[in-house]
Parts: C-alpha cells; structure tokens; sequence
C-alpha cells in the first residue's frame, strides 16, 4: 500500500477519470464526486492562496482505492473540501483501511495543526473506520441533523403510508393555493441554466432581508454551473408568467435525490409546493430515496415527516492540552447557543 498527497490543481484534474471510475463503485452522494470537489476547489477555494489543497491517496497494486478529498484551511485544520456546504462528507475507498496508519503518516509528511471531519454519517467509510479504534487525542461530537425519506414507486403521496388523510389535506391544499403556477424540471440534456432569472431571484431575495448578502454569489453559483452541466444537479423550478418564484438545486445519483439549496420568493408556500410537485413527478414510475439535507427546517419536517438521523464531528488533536482547550471551547459555546434561544 502506497500513500501519496496531490497538492497541485494539474494533479488534482489528472485524477478526473480514476476518481469518478472509483465512485462508480461506492455508493456514495454526489459531494464525493469528482466535479463536485474539482469545481468547489476551483470556484470556491484556490483564490485564497492560504488555502493548501492536500488530497491523500492511497494506492495497491498501481491502482487508486482509496481517496481523502481534504485540503488545509487558514488556520491549519485538515478537513473536507467545501465542508460547510456539503450535507454529507466521506472518503472514497473500495478496501479496509488501517486508520491509524493513514492518520500517522499523514502527521508525518503534512504540516497542520488539527484534523476536522465535520457532517459523518454514522455509516460513513470514515467514520467506520474511525470508530473501530480508540484514537488518542479526538473529539466527538453530533455536528447537525439530517432527514431523508424512501418513497416506493406510484402516485405520491399515496405511495407512502406515512401520510395519512392530514398530510394529504395538507398537501391538497398546497398545491390548491398555487394552481396558477407552472411546474418544470430543469435538466442539462433538454435544457440551459436560467442563470439571469435565477440571479434575479437571488438579488430580491437578498434585497427583501430573506437571505444575507453572501447567500448564492457568484462563485457558487459557477459551482451550480458546472455541476447542472456534468449532470450531478437538476432544478425545480416553479414559475409563472416566465418568472422564477421557486427553484431547489438537487443533486441526484441514481435514484437518490437531495435538496441542497432553495431559492425562492415570499409567495405563500410555494417551497412546499415545490417539493411535493418534485417528489409527486420523479416517484411515479421508480422507487427514489429522497434526502431533505443537513438541518432542522421545519418546513421539510413538520411537511414530508422524514426520518431524522444524527450527524457526526470527529476532530483529531496532536497533544492533549489543545483537546481540553478545544472541549471547553464547545462546552462555552453550546452553554452560549442555549442561553441565546432561551432569549430569542
């Protein structure tokens, strides 16, 4: 087994076919994929040349089985690419790892003051291999909720038993309220990416106080770009009079589906409508595993009744004293986090 770092962008593009081949394999979200890492490096990240990309690969027999897409931030954490915008972070690997090898080696040859895994899923490939050994030095902790829900194929909401006659009043009147609305899903074999109605909707909602000043810039919205045209991102889109009031940016592998990011107006419950003219149209003819992301949002939760499940944070020290400073730390800040929504 072999152990080698990409820390230059040429390296990281070289990687392109070897990636995706090993993605195929895994079952695995599309923020492993290959584009979604390239173009959130390349969009987001390498303007900031304080930022190191820093990829491990671990390699048997020539062929690559195993990647850590990571880079260095700022402030010398190790950590995922575009973690805070990606719901699920993994590695990618078709063997069993020795992680203690890998997180001794990596020590060895890098330069960093901490290890940050933010957004495991309890059946990550990290986190199972994690968890098999008492690492010195780590930190655990749940980071976020995320919800998804199966929907068997048919006519929804009739093909989940979970809705009973209140959600489907509920959703009746949904879609009652906005019957002057038109539904479409945008995809990149029949369709071009409505960015000048998509940033116009972006500016109102930014401009009315519904979203901050950052929310959708311009780099991400090159991200969204790129990813709608290697066909790891679909939109759904409601409209009228050929103006955008909705849209959900998907991604979808195979049959699972998530909502990454909404975008929409003040029209009355036109995200709900959205969502359920979404799952009602790519239910009906295959079985779908749909995935509301990371979050609490009660417009998801109270609404589709999805399955809640915890998400994990794994950080990973060098010496014990800047694990008890980084414990306090956590301990202020959920004291604080409470005391806040105690006032609120």
């Amino acid at each position: 087994m072999k152990i080698r770092y990409v820390l230059t962008l040429n390296d990281f593009k070289s990687l392109e076919d070897k990636w995706e081949k090993l993605f195929l394999e895994l079952n695995l979200s599309v923020f492993q994929s290959f584009e979604f890492n390239f173009f959130s490096w390349v969009q987001e990240f390498k303007s900031n040349t304080n930022n190191k990309l820093c990829i491990v690969i671990i390699e048997k027999d020539n062929s690559i089985c195993s990647i850590f897409p990571l880079y260095i931030d700022t402030l010398k954490r190790l950590r995922f690419i575009n973690d805070n915008h990606i719901d699920f972070c993994d590695i990618l690997s078709n063997i069993d790892i020795d992680i203690f090898y890998v997180l001794d080696h990596i020590k060895r040859n890098v330069s960093f003051h901490s290890i940050h895994f933010k957004n495991l899923k309890s059946n990550s490939l990290l986190y199972i291999f994690l968890n098999r050994k008492s690492l010195k030095y780590k930190h655990i902790n749940t980071s976020d909720i995320y919800s998804e829900l199966k929907i068997s194929k048919g006519v929804f909401p009739n093909n989940d038993l979970r809705y009973t006659s209140k959600y489907k009043s509920e959703f009746r009147r949904v879609k009652k309220i906005n019957k002057e609305y038109k539904y479409k899903i945008f995809e990149s074999i029949s369709s071009r990416l409505p960015i000048n109605e998509l940033t116009k909707l972006r500016d109102y909602v930014v401009s009315n106080n519904l979203r901050n000043s950052s929310f959708l810039d311009s780099n991400r919205l090159l991200l969204i770009e790129e990813l709608y045209k290697s066909n790891k991102l679909v939109l759904s889109v409601v409209e009228k009079d050929s103006k955008i009031h909705s849209c959900s940016f998907i991604l979808k592998s195979n049959n699972n589906y998530l909502f990454w990011i909404d975008l929409y107006d003040n029209s009355k419950l036109i995200n709900v409508y959205n969502y359920i003219s979404f799952i009602e149209l790519i239910s009906v003819n295959k079985d779908v595993c749909i995935s509301f992301g990371r979050g609490d949002y009660s417009y998801k939760t109270k609404n589709f009744n999805p399955k809640k499940k915890k998400l994990i944070e794994v950080t990973i020290f060098k010496n014990n004293f800047s694990l008890l400073l980084y414990s306090f730390y956590v301990y202020v800040y959920k004291i604080v986090r409470y005391v806040y929504k105690k006032i609120m």
